[in-house]
């Protein structure tokens, strides 16, 4: 559980199968390689892709942070570092897009909300009022409204619309640090996923208005009807991951009441990721995998929990996983077996 690089293999490695799964047409000769053309014409999708999976990614690395924080856990220091990975992260793709020193003023205002986060959940969890709320203060009156400022002078996007989508955002995440605080996991699970979808609307907008703004830098169009699959697709296969990993981390410590909400919530990411997923793929590629695909997906979050659980051997439950949820995906993607086996083990 505390192995907090294998975590971000995990979510890495889901998402790298998805990609091999939605570049393929179905046809048995299809390669997952694409051409230079190919690759300079997605750079918009792209853009949307990542931008979308970092700012979902530092909302999950929020939750699991505070979580940590509650439970005081050894994670605790593992989940603030990662912060500052994410963060470097998406300092270098905004890099790539408006350029350093752009980058570097926003990176500078994303590490003060980071700061702000860290100190309302420490401040919630030592019943220090005076902390918890000059953290939120300053998120919402502070860390708000200066980066929208940078976002829109950088992008010219509506300042008035990022401001409140930001305000938004800071409330949506203080709503999950409180609940896991006051120990309401299944009210933490639903904000969770609320706050982790709020961030694309942030990630969306701005992908459409860069790649418009700097067309020579990002062609294609971010807003197309198969880009808009590929996105939905590595955003539910992101959260898998991450829930996944709270579902098994509150199994093992045996922390009963958070267990218990856990898997009806990684259940529901079941329904998301193995109907809607399949859904997605079968515009892309021209496919129909079916609900079979979904059946097969399910049992395979039971045995990973069965295993964290002490029900069996855990190799036994993984290999139990890999025998039915991996030739479905293979159906999917031409990617190797290896690939789809390691990614369903990080995850567990």
């Amino acid at each position: 559980p505390q192995n907090c690089g294998g975590l971000r293999r995990a979510a890495l490695g889901a998402l790298g199968i998805v990609l091999l799964a939605c570049s393929s047409s179905g046809g048995a000769d299809v390669t997952p390689s694409s051409s230079p053309s190919t690759a300079a014409s997605n750079r918009a999708a792209d853009l949307r892709t990542q931008l979308d999976l970092l700012l979902g990614e530092h909302v999950m690395i929020v939750a699991k942070e505070s979580a940590a924080a509650v439970n005081h856990s050894d994670q605790y220091s593992s989940y603030t570092a990662l912060l500052t990975t994410n963060s470097n992260d998406l300092t270098n793709l905004l890099g790539r897009a408006f350029g350093n020193t752009a980058a570097t003023q926003l990176a500078q205002a994303w590490s003060i909300q980071n700061g702000y986060l860290v100190d309302y959940a420490i401040g919630v969890v030592t019943h220090n009022d005076a902390k918890a709320n000059g953290a939120m203060s300053g998120l919402v009156n502070g860390f708000a409204p200066q980066f929208a400022q940078l976002i829109t002078d950088a992008s010219q996007l509506p300042l008035d619309s990022v401001t409140q989508l930001m305000k938004q955002q800071m409330l949506e995440d203080k709503a999950f640090i409180d609940d896991v605080f006051a120990q309401r996991y299944p009210a933490f699970y639903k904000n969770l996923h609320t706050a982790y979808a709020q961030t694309s609307q942030l990630g969306d907008a701005l992908a459409a208005r860069t790649a418009k703004k700097y067309p020579d830098k990002f062609p294609g169009d971010p807003a197309a009807q198969d880009v808009d699959a590929r996105v939905a697709m590595n955003l539910l296969l992101q959260e898998h991951s991450y829930v996944a990993t709270m579902a098994t981390d509150a199994t093992i410590a045996g922390r009963t009441a958070e267990a218990g909400a856990a898997a009806p919530a990684l259940q529901y990411r079941h329904v998301r990721t193995g109907v809607r997923r399949p859904m997605a793929c079968r515009h892309v590629a021209g496919e129909d995998p079916g609900r079979r695909d979904y059946q097969s997906h399910r049992p395979a979050a039971s045995q990973i929990l069965q295993g964290a659980g002490g029900g069996g051997p855990r190799c036994c439950d993984c290999n139990a996983a890999d025998r039915r949820f991996n030739p479905t995906l293979r159906r999917l993607s031409p990617g190797p077996s290896r690939l789809l086996r390691d990614s369903a083990r990080a995850a567990g």
